[in-house]
């Protein structure tokens, strides 16, 4: 099954965009919870006096990821309104949900009327009410966290699949195992700079050799989820791997570069040989065993220890600063 992801677009998302692009297939978002976040930083804009820019380059990325069909967007209100959604789903599921709805629309609460309590205050103290609206964005995100745990329940039960939410603050959500460890593996891919485009990232990761790596990585997660190991154990379990891999890598590299320079080294006596006796067939033999040799070490690295973790370890080369 794709590897799914639903978010809220603000300026963290715009920031990490790239590295959800390189372990998700698929990402969502809602656009009611979109919708708030443009007007609230209009407003805060216009109280600055500062064109809201983030805004456009938002826009710009959601029209490019959507055009790649990376990106799309799911309409909480209109899932949450059909009950013929919620047939058919187990007892267990039931009462996480209604608990999960219940916070939402506390939550949900307490963000219109701390909106509503700001605007009433800017309009009779425009000082003290200025700083007040200025925290607006941090009570968004807190609305915004429960509205994507939320919309990771309607989603899974809609696509029949793990939906990982990527909240701002995972103190406060019981997070199943597998979500636990998907996002242990997300916070150690790099986060690709400016000086990679979208379809950089997404041409890498689309490379034959990286997809057999990446498939590799989902198998690790799929079956270290269910095993018995809690989080920790497997953060240690991951660390060893990484460390494991990055040691071997770096014995293949030297390795296949001992095993260049010895081939390349009997260049001169061949060449000499060749001109000699006029005889030029020696001298491809050489490139072909440089080619075998690369052959080999490229083998090679699908039998390292921690090979699961091959795909982490590429990102790091491409794109870690």
């Amino acid at each position: 099954m794709k590897k799914t992801a639903i978010l809220n677009w603000n300026s963290q998302t715009l920031r990490n965009i790239k590295r959800e692009i390189l372990f998700f297939e698929e990402l969502y978002y809602d656009p009611y919870l979109n919708f708030l976040h443009e007007k609230l930083i209009e407003n805060v804009s216009e109280l600055i006096k500062k064109e809201p820019k983030i805004l456009f380059d938002i826009s710009q990325t959601q029209n490019i990821l959507t055009e790649k069909k990376i990106l799309k967007k799911f309409d909480f209100n209109t899932f949450k309104q059909d009950p013929t959604n919620f047939v058919n789903i187990d007892k267990k599921r039931v009462e996480t949900l209604l608990k999960t709805i219940t916070e939402y629309d506390f939550i949900h609460k307490n963000f219109l009327n701390t909106y509503e309590s700001a605007v009433e205050l800017l309009e009779r103290d425009y000082k003290s009410g200025f700083l007040n609206f200025l925290n607006l964005p941090n009570e968004f995100d807190k609305f915004a966290d429960a509205h994507l745990r939320l919309s990771k329940s309607f989603l899974e039960i809609k696509n029949k699949n793990t939906i990982i939410p990527l909240i701002s603050d995972f103190a406060d959500f019981n997070e199943e195992k597998k979500t636990a460890v998907i996002r242990l593996v997300l916070n150690d891919i790099p986060t690709p700079n400016d000086d990679f485009s979208i379809d950089e990232v997404i041409d890498f990761k689309n490379d034959n050799d990286n997809k057999r790596r990446y498939l590799g990585l989902v198998k690790w997660i799929n079956n270290i989820s269910r095993g018995d190991l809690d989080i920790e154990e497997i953060s240690d379990e991951y660390n060893y791997l990484m460390a494991e891999l990055e040691s071997e890598f770096n014995n293949l590299k030297i390795k296949k570069g001992l095993n260049t320079l010895e081939i390349f080294l009997k260049i001169p006596l061949e060449v000499m040989e060749s001109l000699v006796k006029i005889n030029w067939s020696k001298i491809p033999g050489i490139l072909i065993e440089a080619k075998r040799n690369n052959l080999t070490a490229y083998e090679s690295e699908f039998n390292l220890p921690g090979k699961e973790l091959a795909y982490i370890f590429k990102t790091k080369q491409k794109f870690e600063k």
